[in-house]
């Protein structure tokens, strides 16, 4: 039996979209055991993450401190790092499967384990990349075509194929993570829809007249609907004026929780809601991983085909640029966000209630979350010519498990026009 780590030390949405890589490590190793280094304020998270067996935090602030040191002292900053290790009183591990490109990250990889895997498996030193962080560069530089999930490359970094199922947390304990208004909000036969205020980037939050907009129509066509508001101690100022902006019919219907609950306890919020709307932010990714059906809407820099929400039956509403445009342009450097003026407040609220969407907006696409043998993929609504699974099969093919691969020829696969691509094999 090997003892095997995974690293994942960035914030809520990239731990949760970690679940593929984890799931698929654990098919291929499953006599193996498998622990978790995460950042400390989401220990608790982990715990309830399927197949793992302990879940250790990092201090984030105290690490960053030893890996800034590395350069001017190596002996002082190994010496800080072993009283760390020695704190968290972990044994050595075979393979730590390193999923940030950070120093911090890779430093931690190799006094934790004898090999590593993802950044950093060419030596701490190094400035070689693996193969799939080399590509999410590209992505990060250039997107193009792209149609690789965030969560599938985190498993090509890990060295396997995306799983077959998808991946869910642990049932969280009702007993333990409920907070004490939860039994009353969610009792009787009633639409319940968690919808996320805030965002941990504030380019990606939804504006707040928008969202007043949704609660409004959502309750009036829906007379059985309830909403929660979802966000972090930050967001308690903004769902205050929501909450005094709405008409007191609608007063008992609605439930603030920002700010009110721990992650575990928001899990078992979002496990007994219908569906949770929001933007591409973590709470959003903690709804499917909980097992409800999401609506989001991507905009600034957020794209679906790279951060859309995982598995089967999800939607977006993707604000368009000349990225989405079906793709109708060569690979180009896409820095600046897209900011909608027109939100499709009305056409959400529909596709919640009916599952279907009568008119697509100017300025917006709407996309279906799909799942295939090469991981997570989204088909647009109305298009009658469904994505062939080729550009990230022939992505696969040129970066798994290959020794020299052909830059050029991914490139120039990204640079691809049009929205369809015809497999090779």
């Amino acid at each position: 039996m090997t003892h095997r780590l995974i690293i994942q030390l960035a914030r809520l949405g990239d731990l949760l979209q970690s679940l593929p890589a984890m799931t698929s490590l654990r098919e291929l190793y499953p006599e193996d055991t498998f622990d978790l280094l995460c950042a400390a304020p989401l220990l608790h998270l982990g715990e309830n993450f399927p197949a793992l067996g302990q879940v250790f935090p990092l201090d984030g602030g105290e690490w960053g401190q030893i890996a800034k040191s590395w350069s001017k002292s190596r002996g002082n900053a190994f010496a800080r790092a072993l009283q760390s290790l020695n704190r968290q009183q972990l044994d050595p591990y075979s393979m730590a499967y390193n999923l940030n490109n950070h120093p911090r990250a890779i430093l931690a990889a190799h006094l934790f384990a004898q090999a590593v895997t993802g950044p950093g498996c060419h030596g701490p030193l190094s400035s070689l990349d693996p193969d799939w962080m080399h590509y999410l560069k590209l992505v990060a530089t250039h997107r193009g075509g792209n149609r690789v999930h965030l969560a599938d490359a985190f498993c090509g970094l890990c060295g396997v194929i995306p799983p077959t199922t998808v991946p869910t947390l642990q049932g969280p304990d009702p007993e333990k993570d409920s907070p004490t208004r939860v039994s009353r909000f969610f009792s009787g036969d009633r639409k319940r829809v968690a919808l996320v205020v805030g965002s941990g980037d504030a380019d990606r939050r939804i504006p707040l007249r928008v969202i007043e907009q949704w609660i409004t129509q959502f309750l009036s066509a829906c007379p059985e609907g309830q909403v929660i508001l979802v966000g972090g101690a930050g967001e308690r100022e903004l769902s205050h004026i929501l909450l005094d902006r709405m008409p007191s019919l609608y007063q008992g219907r609605i439930w603030d929780a920002c700010g009110q609950t721990s992650l575990p306890q928001l899990a078992n919020i979002l496990s007994r809601c219908d569906w949770v709307v929001g933007s591409d932010t973590g709470p959003l990714h903690l709804g499917v991983a909980c097992g409800a059906k999401v609506q989001g809407f991507y905009f600034s820099r957020a794209r679906v085909h790279e951060t859309g929400p995982y598995g089967h039956g999800h939607w977006v509403w993707q604000a368009e640029d000349v990225f989405s445009q079906k793709f109708q342009c060569k690979v180009q450097n896409v820095a600046e966000g897209v900011r909608p003026d027109y939100w499709p407040v009305q056409e959400s609220v529909e596709l919640l209630l009916t599952e279907t969407c009568s008119v697509i907006p100017k300025g917006w696409s709407l996309w279906s979350s799909q799942q295939d043998d090469w991981g997570a993929h989204f088909i647009q609504h109305g298009d009658p010519n469904l994505e062939s699974p080729g550009y990230r099969e022939q992505i696969w093919g040129k970066l798994h498990n290959c020794d020299n691969v052909d830059w050029d020829s991914v490139l120039e696969l990204m640079s691809v026009s049009g929205p369809s691509y015809v497999s090779q094999s």
